[in-house]
């Protein structure tokens, strides 16, 4: 006997010892006729050269004559029943008939078949394909058994998966790896693998798309592998999606909005945040103020680091105002300059500025002048009192020297004019212009403050710049 094969799909490997067929299949037996001491095939085959072909099926005789080739060859083609059997290996048995009187019968058949009546049985091992977290998609580490009595192939298994949306394929996100066989105990096949389930591009798991996973294989006898995880009965994981949500819960601002502070008053900012999400992660939160250009100046930042669904109050930002009106602050989360957060800080007040202002001049100058002005007006006053006084005395004193005589008038009859009266005072000399003051409080009153790229400027209404120095000075640039 040369070679025992499968006919009827799906065909099992063929084999010169033992061929594992299902019940019911054809079974196609290959052979030729040689002698036993030379193993030489037989070439001059005898008129009438019979092969008997005998299998005991259970109960039922499976027994067929055909005639020997004029090569030597012979083919026994015949159909198993259709039903189990309790033992499954069977001896198949040859004899020779025909044979001249000079030639004996030495045929000794160790053929067999074996008839496969159940499927393999799947199984997957452990947690692995319980739930899957996004952030732990790589690498893991999926363990199938599979029980099978009369054998499995020496090859390994197919494992596939896809994503599904709404159940229908996401295009593109199928995969297919190898479940490679690591043992046999008994009749216990284990096949193990790396998976890495991550999607592609294709896949948004935001989306709560649906992982679907099967395996694919046969037994020897051509079973297709049946239980939970199989193309028609697929498993799901569960997919849990991993995210780190940082988030402003509350903002707390002292003194609040409704109060109306000074420049140079500190303004504390103090930051509830929290993690909706169920990862841990970090983020930077930064207190920003927008300059007089438009951009975005950070002030201060935290790094913060929140746990899963945690609440964390943080420590305080503490700003000094440097202009007056409303301020311009808000918290920014990493580097996104789109969703800031507004921080409602207090109104800071201008610098006191003169409401009936002549020439630019404060109250206080204006006061000055008005003193002045009173003291020159006096002056006059007592000028004037004075001289009047002594123009009586000189009359009284004619009088007494001409005894009474008529005092007569100048013969061109004109009346000399009174003596001048006082001037008004020569203005106060012109005061050297200012160029450097210590403190903010020194600076003119009539400006407002101007944050630049290069730092803060006070800029007055008659065009007057001044540059704030390292060490809080001003100097006057224009």
């Amino acid at each position: 006997m040369d070679t025992l094969e499968d006919s009827t799909p799906p065909v099992s490997e063929p084999s010169a010892t033992n061929l594992i067929v299902q019940q019911g299949d054809e079974v196609l037996v290959l052979g030729h006729i040689g002698f036993k001491d030379s193993g030489a095939p037989m070439t001059n085959v005898p008129s009438g050269l019979l092969v008997e072909f005998r299998l005991q099926y259970g109960s039922t005789l499976i027994q067929e004559q055909v005639s020997v080739n004029p090569d030597g060859t012979f083919e026994v083609s015949f159909l198993l029943p259709n039903r189990p059997l309790s033992k499954s290996t069977m001896d198949l048995e040859f004899e020779i008939l025909g044979l001249p009187g000079n030639y004996d019968d030495a045929t000794t058949s160790r053929a067999k078949v074996t008839v496969d009546s159940t499927a393999p049985n799947l199984a997957f091992v452990g947690q692995t394909l319980n739930v899957l977290y996004s952030d732990n998609m790589n690498d893991l580490t999926v363990t199938a058994q599979v029980y099978e009595e009369i054998g499995m192939p020496q090859q390994p298994l197919k494992l596939n998966w896809v994503y599904r949306l709404n159940g229908a394929d996401i295009s593109g996100s199928q995969n297919t790896v190898d479940l490679e066989l690591v043992s046999v105990v008994g009749a216990t096949w284990t096949y193990q693998a790396d998976i890495n389930f991550n999607p592609n591009d294709l896949v948004n798991l935001e989306d709560n798309p649906q992982l679907i996973v099967w395996v694919e294989g046969t037994d020897i006898a051509g079973f297709s592998l049946q239980g939970e995880g199989i193309e028609q009965v697929p498993i799901s994981p569960a997919l849990v999606l991993k995210k780190f949500e940082p988030g402003i819960s509350y903002i707390e601002v002292i003194p609040d909005k409704s109060t109306k502070i000074d420049i140079g008053d500190p303004v504390t900012i103090t930051v509830t945040m929290v993690n909706e999400g169920n990862q841990e992660g970090t983020v930077n939160l930064s207190l920003v103020e927008s300059d007089s250009i438009g951009e975005w100046r950070t002030l201060e930042t935290k790094t913060v680091v929140l746990g899963p669904g945690e609440t964390k109050r943080l420590d305080s930002f503490t700003f000094i105002v440097v202009r007056s009106g409303q301020q311009s602050l808000y918290l920014m989360l990493d580097e996104d300059s789109i969703n800031l957060e507004l921080v409602e800080a207090p109104l800071v007040a201008s610098l006191e500025q003169v409401d009936t202002g002549v020439f630019g001049m404060d109250e206080q100058t204006l006061m000055g002048i008005g003193a002045i002005f009173f003291i020159i007006v006096i002056a006059l006053i007592v000028v004037v009192i004075l001289r009047r006084d002594g123009d009586e005395d000189y009359w009284y004193d004619d009088d007494e020297e001409f005894d009474g005589v008529e005092h007569v008038p100048p013969p061109s009859g004109k009346v000399p004019p009174p003596p001048p009266e006082a001037g008004p005072a020569d203005p106060p000399p012109t005061e050297p212009a200012v160029t450097y003051v210590s403190k903010w409080q020194d600076l003119p009153s009539n400006g407002e403050w101007d944050s630049r790229p290069d730092g803060t400027w006070y800029v007055t209404t008659d065009g007057q710049e001044w540059k704030q120095e390292e060490d809080e000075s001003f100097h006057r640039m224009k």
